[in-house]
């Protein structure tokens, strides 16, 4: 059963990512005007505010989405950015919306889901605390770093996947035949469980990381090199991972493939952070013919030269997904179809 109005607002750092979302919401006949306006105001003290609605949100199916990674064009850290959709959606909460989603293509803090030692907060949890605090529904994401999050919201949480679209592009790239042959193969044993259902979707082969560690007290834990534990040799490998962040993790894993006898490897992961040394270490993994190339998603939105700079890394669009999920939600039918792809 559709509900009032779909309104589709877009945080400072979500722009990018709302814009195309509200394209393809358009394109499917579900949006007239695009992304809704929605003023903002920085101090000078520091101090943020959202304001100036320009149209009544009153019982409209709203969503706000925020990426919440850090945002290095317009200077803001992940905490800037999640504040800001906090405040977005309590605004929004204030504005009498009739159901707020918050829409993050990556969840921040995603991969402190544990406490690990005395003193550490539980910071995944905390994330869920302040969205449903302020005024929150339900979150639409992607590509959780382990499914026990979903149970710290007592709201809903629709837990997105790429991998149908990165399994669309590999078939059209590759074809069936050549995935059939090829290997998929995670950086540790943390990501045995989506290789696999990459393995199972295309008959291709599963391998697994193995990361040798050394621990350094002024640096902390750092990867040393990455053991394959299956069979790569003469083939072609997919290393997969939910995020790539400073790309130590990924580039040893690729190292060991070759190490191994791989014929050539592929990166494949959904978050592309890329924080400090990652883009350096990649490219240099790629001139040395280490890696072959690489398909990341937009979840986050990178300077727009990123890809002229490295153009043997190749974007995919999540953003049809997203808004094939927005319609169903608004109009009240089942997602489960869309997003277990």
């Amino acid at each position: 059963m559709p509900r009032d109005e779909l309104k589709v607002f877009a945080c400072r750092s979500g722009r990018r990512f709302g814009e195309r979302v509200a394209r393809e919401l358009a394109s499917m006949g579900c949006l007239d005007d695009g992304l809704s306006q929605y003023q903002f105001k920085e101090f000078e003290c520091g101090e943020n505010k959202q304001h100036g609605l320009e149209e009544s949100v009153r019982e409209a199916d709203v969503y706000v989405v925020q990426s919440c990674a850090r945002d290095p064009e317009l200077g803001y850290s992940v905490d800037d950015n999640f504040m800001q959709l906090c405040r977005f959606v309590d605004g929004m909460e204030h504005a009498s919306a009739g159901r707020i989603t918050a829409v993050v293509p990556m969840l921040p803090y995603s991969r402190q889901d544990k406490v690990w030692e005395r003193g550490e907060p539980f910071s995944a949890k905390l994330i869920a605390k302040f969205l449903e605090v302020s005024g929150a529904d339900r979150v639409v994401t992607m590509d959780l770093h382990s499914d026990q999050i979903i149970g710290f919201y007592d709201i809903n949480v629709e837990p997105l996947h790429a991998s149908q679209l990165f399994l669309r592009k590999l078939r059209g790239t590759f074809g069936e035949d050549e995935l059939r042959k090829s290997v998929f193969c995670s950086t540790d044993a943390g990501g045995a469980r989506i290789v696999r259902h990459y393995s199972k979707k295309t008959g291709g082969s599963v391998a697994i990381g193995d990361k040798v560690k050394h621990y350094d007290p002024n640096v902390g834990k750092d990867v040393d090199k990455v053991n394959i534990v299956g069979a790569v040799k003469g083939k072609r490998v997919f290393v997969v991972d939910d995020m790539n962040d400073t790309a130590g993790s990924f580039v040893r894993t690729t190292e060991g493939a070759i190490n191994e006898g791989a014929s050539e490897v592929y990166g494949l992961f959904t978050h592309g952070i890329f924080s400090g040394p990652a883009e350096e270490r990649m490219r240099e993994a790629h001139d040395n013919g280490i890696l072959e190339g690489a398909y990341c998603s937009d979840t986050i939105t990178h300077p727009v030269n990123f890809y002229e700079r490295n153009p043997f890394i190749e974007e995919v669009s999540v953003t049809p997904l997203f808004a094939k999920v927005v319609q169903k939600l608004h109009d009240g039918e089942g997602v489960s179809e869309v997003y277990l792809g």
